[in-house]
């Protein structure tokens, strides 16, 4: 899916602000104010981050297994690379049950991390509760060359 078509599919997108890029001049301004805009870019970015080689947009909120999930969709060279569901960790077992289901059992599973490794699409799921992070990611994307295990 290129951008434009994903545009059209769903008009409400709006771009996620990029990870550290100011949208002002910051000359003489505090720590604390330069601290207070980067916490405004990161609640306005959703979880969702961009950068100038892979712009990333988000989607209204999707709700999965009864919890709120945010959905990031990441472009490089005008194609969708990338998709990201970032929602509450306490749904991570049931969506690697979900997951399970459908795809079989995970090529990899550790603590906290599935990997489901297909011909054209790996996905992963990540409960970054064991970082400290306290979110469930699952994260779809082109299979690559260095995907195998």
């Amino acid at each position: 899916m290129t951008l434009d078509e994903a545009k059209k599919a769903h008009p409400e997108m709006v771009a996620a602000s990029e990870y550290h890029r100011w949208p002002t001049d910051n000359r003489g301004k505090s720590v604390e104010q330069l601290t207070e805009e980067l916490a405004a870019m990161d609640q306005e970015a959703g979880d969702c981050r961009s950068s100038a080689d892979a712009p990333t947009w988000k989607l209204a909120d999707l709700t999965i297994s009864g919890s709120s999930f945010r959905v990031c969709l990441q472009f490089k060279d005008e194609r969708l690379r990338r998709v990201e569901l970032i929602g509450p960790e306490n749904v991570c077992y049931s969506i690697a049950e979900t997951l399970t289901a459908k795809y079989g059992q995970p090529a990899k599973q550790e603590r906290g991390f599935h990997l489901w490794l297909m011909p054209t699409t790996t996905i992963r799921l990540i409960d970054s509760a064991t970082m400290g992070d306290n979110h469930c990611k699952v994260i779809y994307h082109e299979t690559e060359h260095n995907d195998a295990l």
